[in-house]
């Protein structure tokens, strides 16, 4: 009897612990919205000392004559400051109408509310800019670079992309970004780090 009982609160126990460890396991972190991302890029650590901030939350569509004609471009300045003692470098690349869309160490997500829940929709993030090309950008300790990226590009002919956000009507709409980037310290070693944003609530306004 004593033994039973002693296995009985055995598999109690060891229930009470599974039971733990899936709740922690469900724990979602910050950069699971971008997970898939960091793995397949071999990014290490998360930077604190570099910042990627929106210089605007209120957006307003403007006509641009791209290659396809007029278009309605959607766009958010965002600024990185480097807050660090060392220079970074991150790729950061104009988006391109035709063929294969450029690399690029910017990402970019929208969360959609569908009949099943919350989901994010990411992408790579573009600067707005027909040039199709990488820009080696290298901001220097105690400096910042303000960029702008576009929301809606919609890819190109042979490699179509999912717009951020489709619908440009007033309204609001939750995205977030993630910034790869290298450091090198004194001895030429370089790292691969990252910075990512909470979520940004930004609103659509007329023009």
């Amino acid at each position: 009897m004593i033994l039973k009982k002693i296995t009985l609160i055995a598999l109690l126990l060891i229930c009470s612990a599974a039971n733990s460890s899936g709740q922690k396991a469900s724990a979602k972190p910050d950069s699971e919205v971008f997970a898939k991302e960091l793995e397949q890029r071999g990014v290490g650590r998360r930077a604190s000392d570099i910042r990627l901030i929106p210089e605007s939350t209120i957006l307003i569509p403007r006509e641009m004559m791209l290659a396809n004609g007029k278009t309605q471009v959607l766009s958010i300045p965002l600024v990185i400051e480097n807050h660090s003692s060392g220079a970074i470098t991150s790729g950061l690349s104009h988006e391109w109408y035709g063929g294969i869309g450029p690399p690029t160490d910017l990402y970019a997500a929208a969360r959609r509310e569908r009949q099943s829940g919350s989901v994010w929709v990411t992408e790579p993030g573009y600067q707005v800019g027909e040039l199709g090309t990488v820009a080696e950008t290298v901001i220097q300790p105690g400096e910042s670079k303000k960029i702008d990226v576009r929301l809606n590009w919609p890819g190109t002919g042979s490699e179509p992309h999912e717009p951020l956000i489709r619908d440009l009507k007033p309204g609001s709409h939750t995205i977030r970004f993630l910034l790869l980037f290298s450091t090198e310290n004194a001895g030429g070693f370089r790292a691969r780090r990252y910075v990512e944003t909470p979520e940004i609530e930004v609103e659509i306004r007329g023009s």
